[in-house]
């Protein structure tokens, strides 16, 4: 693979709590022709999403490390229009979500099947 085609791959940025969890979805977003960068906490994702500008970001976090993963990817300049992926147990009509249901693209309750999450992924993606 040349740089260039390394390039125009969009580049998924992953933050999740679980390690098996999460390298599960690098090598699913990988195999399927994505770049993936991964963290663990909301903090780190939000620092790395600033510097990385991701095409994506999947946000699967605490109840309360979503919240302020949301807000802060919306606050800075380089991430406020990056479509936003939540993978949560939770269910999305909890009331605690009211103030940032608008701020994700797509929530995925869990337990999952990875290719819904994929298909939200491409779709937001402007891929098929």
């Amino acid at each position: 693979m040349t740089v260039t085609e390394a390039c125009d791959r969009p580049l998924i940025l992953v933050a999740s709590q679980e390690p098996d969890f999460t390298e599960c979805l690098r090598i699913f977003f990988a195999d399927g022709g994505y770049r993936v960068q991964t963290t663990d906490a909301a903090a780190p994702a939000l620092a790395m999403a600033r510097g990385l500008r991701p095409d994506l970001v999947i946000v699967a976090l605490s109840r309360q490390e979503i919240r302020q993963a949301l807000d802060g990817l919306r606050a800075a300049t380089a991430t406020r229009e990056t479509p936003v992926v939540v993978l949560s147990a939770a269910s999305p009509d909890l009331a605690e979500f009211d103030p940032c249901r608008e701020l994700w693209q797509a929530y995925v309750q869990m337990p999952l099947e990875l290719e819904d999450v994929l298909a939200h992924v491409g779709r937001l993606l402007g891929r098929t």
